[in-house]
């Protein structure tokens, strides 16, 4: 789905519909990262991770020698970013902060997934927001399109306020808020005019 300049989704947020039928994805707050004619890749953002917490991968790592931050503040807590590459840490961050392997989402946000940059900044200084993610959500050529006609989905503005700074209890809500929308308006039922 492009909009009317032709760009794909990347930096936007999608907002999953009652009826988008995957209890995975019920009031899914998702991050477009990357989205083209072959399909798409996104970061479930208000999803923490019910198993695993910041401190306890760390400690599987062995990475808690020399750590600057305090890795027990709920910001730094993993959140799930969606059912494909479960294991596959990948953290969202403020883009004043990069190294060779950042893939710049947008002008707000960017996404690196290396296990130096990981030690690097827990040890160095750390971007002015991140988001510790296990995980993504993906969609083939076309698949995401075919969602949205079936409005499966709803496309907002990424903001880093809403990214970072809402709890994720309220991002849905929120960037329903952002719309003009308030949750009690929408509906499962599925329609084209």
């Amino acid at each position: 789905m492009t909009n009317a300049q032709g760009d794909f989704l990347n930096g936007k947020l999608l907002l999953a519909m009652p009826s988008i039928g995957d209890v995975r994805f019920h009031r899914a707050v998702i991050l477009i990262c990357e989205h083209d004619e072959n399909g798409a890749m996104g970061l479930m953002l208000n999803k923490p991770h019910e198993q695993l917490s910041l401190d306890n991968f760390l400690s599987d790592l062995g990475m808690h020698d020399g750590i600057k931050i305090d890795i027990a503040d709920p910001s730094f807590q993993m959140f799930n970013g969606g059912p494909l590459n479960k294991e596959r840490a990948i953290l969202l961050h403020s883009n004043d902060y990069k190294d060779d392997d950042t893939i710049k989402v947008n002008d707000d946000f960017s996404i690196s997934g290396t296990l130096e940059f990981l030690i690097k900044i827990l040890k160095d200084d750390a971007p002015t927001a991140i988001r510790f993610i296990l995980g993504s959500a993906g969609w083939s050529a076309g698949q995401l399109e075919h969602e949205m006609q079936d409005n499966a989905w709803l496309v907002a503005c990424a903001t880093p306020e809403i990214v970072f700074d809402t709890a994720p209890e309220d991002q849905w809500s929120a960037a329903l808020k952002q719309l003009g929308i308030t949750p009690e308006f929408l509906t499962g039922a599925a329609g084209r005019a």
